[in-house]
């Protein structure tokens, strides 16, 4: 009887995939591993990169449209907010026009943070897709915009800018 050697791996094909969402959810937490590592040696976590990118695309706005945006209830928004505020990445100002608000506003510490957040997620990109051409990513994204369409929340973070490319 032949046995396998321990070292051997065992191709991967379609046909031993039971489910299109059970394979992307294992991806997805490999995916989360590997960008909260590298997040965290920039001192981000995955919410302060999602908030410092909205407000960095769309500069100041209430604590509350903050969250809207996000995805996120007021006590998280708060949280985040709160953190981001202690590491100097942003700062909470009273809005002029009603000074029972809050405006929050990225810091030039936090843009610089932000970038480097960026980075680090291009470099876990392309670590993790090292094996597709520049047009099989592409395409990949597209599918996936394609199912995310599906989702409210999904779609509503995207517009957001929660994900988006960051802005000069």
């Amino acid at each position: 009887m032949a046995t396998k050697r321990a070292d051997q791996t065992t191709a991967l094909t379609a046909d031993r995939v039971a489910s299109v969402g059970l394979l992307l959810s294992k991806i997805a937490n490999a995916v989360d591993r590997r960008l909260a590592a590298a997040l965290d040696a920039v001192e981000l976590r995955p919410k302060h990169l999602g908030a410092l990118s909205v407000l960095s695309a769309d500069g100041a706005m209430s604590q509350q449209a903050l969250g809207e945006r996000l995805g996120v209830d007021a006590s998280a928004v708060v949280a985040i907010v709160d953190d981001l505020e202690r590491d100097g990445l942003a700062r909470r100002d009273r809005d002029p026009h009603d000074r029972r608000r809050h405006s929050i506003g990225v810091t030039p510490a936090g843009r610089d943070t932000l970038a480097r957040g960026h980075q680090a997620v291009s470099q876990v990109d392309d670590e993790l897709f090292a094996g597709l051409t520049d047009r099989e990513r592409t395409q990949l994204l597209t599918l996936l915009l394609r199912v995310a369409e599906t989702d409210p929340d999904l779609t509503r973070l995207i517009s957001a800018g929660a994900i988006a490319t960051p802005t000069p």
